[in-house]
């Protein structure tokens, strides 16, 4: 398990760990309330998958793979309702 900070409480919560191989210099961003991570590299192996926490229900669900192919190290940022992701290595 992980946590995560409630502003309006001053107190921490208990969240689920990503249910996901685990990584270095993956991407993340948010959209609305979701919180998303993905991409990154695992002793050499690059990954494109990409997942999305949803805070409400404190569940994770795997989303449609990154098609540029496996990238770690990536830029990410969202304008309006995309998300874009650049550089990096492969």
């Amino acid at each position: 398990m992980t946590a995560s900070l409630q502003a309006q409480t001053n107190t921490w919560m208990q969240r689920p760990f990503l249910p996901a191989t685990v990584r270095y210099h993956p991407i993340g961003f948010s959209y609305g309330s979701a919180g998303f991570i993905g991409l990154g590299n695992n002793n050499g192996s690059v990954m494109t998958d990409l997942w999305e926490f949803n805070p409400t229900a404190g569940t994770w669900t795997q989303r449609a793979s990154f098609p540029g192919g496996g990238r770690f190290g990536a830029s990410c940022f969202v304008i309006g309702d995309f998300a874009y992701v650049g550089c990096g290595w492969d």
